[in-house]
């Protein structure tokens, strides 16, 4: 934890390939709802993700940029 940002690890296996990436996310508890809102880079190459064989001058970065957006509420009936 860094702050009000989180810093979740782990492994992300992707067409048979494994790397660790960390997600940063902030939480926002509300109660009975928990909001998370987090972000990771990735690499398109650790993965062995190649760009489409476009002709010309386009480059295809190797960065892919990822966003979570979750909403986690407690069920009713839940216990304490």
């Amino acid at each position: 934890r860094q702050g009000r940002q989180w810093i979740l690890g782990g492994v992300l296996t992707m067409r048979g390939i494994s790397c660790d990436i960390e997600v940063t996310f902030e939480l926002l508890d509300l109660g009975d709802t928990l909001v998370a809102n987090g972000s990771a880079v990735l690499s398109r190459e650790a993965f062995e993700v190649e760009g489409p064989d476009l002709a010309g001058d386009i480059v295809i970065g190797d960065e892919v940029s990822i966003e979570l957006h979750l909403v986690l509420r407690r069920a009713e009936g839940g216990g304490e």
